[in-house]
């Protein structure tokens, strides 16, 4: 056990740290101490504690004040990043390129490696095999809310891209989001409502067609409203003529009312009874 600091260590341990403006530690280690007798002999003392180091702040004003303060005086200035640091700073923008980029290479790896080689196909353990439906939940509850790399994510998306869900699958994703008329399906169905039309409102996944989910429909007719914002960005205009020409295929007539068109009720109304006489 060490001895406790004498009267005379007590004074050079103040000393040191008022006078000389040493911090806690450089003290401590002048001493030979840990820095928790050191704070305690402080606090005795009703010595004020300083929050930075005292000692390191003097030194580096005074070093910047004999250079006159300047730029040039900057420990950085005129020093730039190697390509190594600025590819790792890069990284942490995490930009789609270096995604990209990443992913493929770790695909690459994993491809290559020769556990993936001894455990592919047939001769691996699971080959053929399903987890029941128990194992599946008690999966599902332990990876709720767990956040996945963005290689992990990248891996995922394309290991799944392509491949179709089924309708019970679908149905199941849009009973869990819970979805609800926005404002633009709202005015549509008041007007559904207030005329005694037959359209009723599927948008919240009870009725699919393939995978896509129309918002309004009866027997073979359908309208869809379509946000001015959302649906004129390029990835929204490819998935809706993918989903018109499906509608289209399976034998139904469409109308897409847009949101801008709603601030005219009557002529919407219009609309759709010219659509439903067709």
């Amino acid at each position: 056990m060490a001895k406790r600091l004498n009267v005379d260590e007590i004074n050079k341990a103040i000393n040191l740290y008022v006078n000389e403006g040493k911090s806690i530690n450089q003290v401590a280690k002048i001493m030979k101490r840990s820095s928790v007798p050191i704070v305690k002999i402080l606090r005795d003392n009703n010595i004020e504690i300083r929050k930075i180091g005292f000692y390191n702040l003097v030194k580096c004003l005074g070093e910047y004040a004999k250079k006159g303060r300047t730029k040039e005086s900057h420990p950085l200035f005129n020093k730039h990043h190697s390509k190594k640091t600025k590819d790792k700073i890069s990284r942490t923008k995490l930009s789609e390129e270096w995604k990209e980029r990443v992913g493929n290479k770790a695909i690459e790896k994993m491809k290559n490696s020769k556990y993936h080689n001894n455990l592919s196909g047939e001769n691996n353990p699971f080959f053929g095999k399903h987890h029941n439906e128990n194992t599946k939940k008690i999966i599902g509850n332990k990876n709720r809310g767990r956040i996945f790399s963005d290689v992990a994510r990248l891996n995922m998306s394309k290991s799944r891209k392509g491949k179709q869900k089924s309708e019970e699958h679908l149905k199941a994703i849009y009973k869990a989001l819970n979805l609800q008329p926005n404002k633009p399906e709202k005015i549509i169905i008041n007007l559904i409502k207030s005329n005694n039309l037959n359209f009723e409102y599927v948008g919240d996944g009870k009725f699919l067609i393939e995978q896509f989910c129309p918002d309004f429909i009866d027997k073979k007719l359908i309208i869809e409203v379509f946000g001015d914002y959302w649906h004129n960005l390029p990835e929204y205009k490819e998935r809706d003529e993918r989903k018109l020409k499906v509608y289209y295929r399976e034998g139904y007539k469409v109308l897409v009312t847009w949101q801008h068109e709603l601030e005219n009720t009557s002529q919407v109304f219009n609309k759709i009874e010219e659509f439903i006489k067709c």
